[in-house]
């Protein structure tokens, strides 16, 4: 793939980010915010498919602004999350609304979203960063370059995979770098197909599932860790043990499925005679 081709696919994803940041603005709604999430990591995949995790720290890199907006939409969203599931349960278990807690968080949400505003001041506020981060491009993007990615990717997860029980940090990182390699699996496929644990069978479906209940498990620790800042309340201490039951369950199925996975590549491995 040449240069041209590069550029054109960097432009065609920013021109979707450019999209979706205007309806974000409009009212940062979550599903909005969660779009414009989804495609900044989807750039920031291919970035790195292109070398952006580089040893010498030049290749090409998610631009500071971009990323500043997606951290600040993100703490929002988490927030947003927060509300949504606290009344649902509050509905669901039939108890009281913790409301001191949920205008908290309202003032957090409000806070957040005049942070993300103050950050995406100005007309096109990302293009500046757009135009040095093309500048900064691969001359072309070739096997080699394609293959030390999913190598180095594959390589990672494998250390991940290794241990028989997957805590919450493993379980983070593992969903990063599926997420990386679903992102950019029309380019890698047939180098991933052939690399990848038997545990994916080189598939983009199955790789999709497993990160969606990844997913679910951050979600779900990240409503946790936003708790912890409450003051002790009835209504709190019930949801909090929900929770950590719902996390629990999550985390027990991925441990079930991973384990099945390494199983079966052991068993393609080594096989009983």
């Amino acid at each position: 793939m040449k240069r041209k081709q590069v550029h054109n696919i960097i432009e065609k994803r920013y021109a979707r980010i450019n999209t979706i940041f205007d309806s974000v603005m409009e009212g940062f709604l979550e599903e909005d915010i969660h779009e414009f999430r989804v495609e900044v990591k989807k750039l920031r995949a291919f970035l790195r498919l292109t070398g952006g995790n580089s040893s010498d720290g030049y290749g090409p890199k998610l631009p500071r602004k971009l990323h500043a907006f997606y951290t600040v939409i993100g703490r929002v969203r988490s927030l947003q999350l927060q509300q949504d599931r606290i009344r649902a349960l509050a509905i669901e278990k039939d108890i009281s609304l913790p409301d001191t807690y949920l205008d908290q968080i309202a003032d957090k949400i409000k806070h957040g979203i005049a942070r993300a505003k103050k950050r995406s001041k100005g007309k096109n506020p990302f293009e500046k960063g757009a135009q040095k981060l093309l500048s900064r491009l691969p001359d072309k993007l070739n096997r080699a370059m394609i293959r030390r990615f999913t190598r180095s990717e594959l390589e990672a997860l494998a250390l991940l995979l290794k241990p028989f029980f997957f805590p919450e940090d493993s379980l983070h990182s593992i969903r990063k770098i599926l997420k990386d390699i679903l992102y950019t699996w029309y380019y890698i496929e047939g180098k991933a197909a052939d690399l990848l644990p038997s545990i994916l069978l080189g598939n983009e479906e199955i790789i999709g599932k497993i990160t969606d209940s990844l997913g679910d498990f951050q979600d779900i620790s990240t409503q946790l860790a936003l708790l912890q800042t409450a003051q002790a309340d009835p209504c709190l201490l019930v949801i909090e043990k929900e929770w950590r039951k719902e996390r629990r369950s999550i985390q027990e199925n991925l441990n079930k499925v991973l384990q099945k996975g390494i199983l079966a590549q052991q068993a393609s491995l080594y096989p009983w005679p």
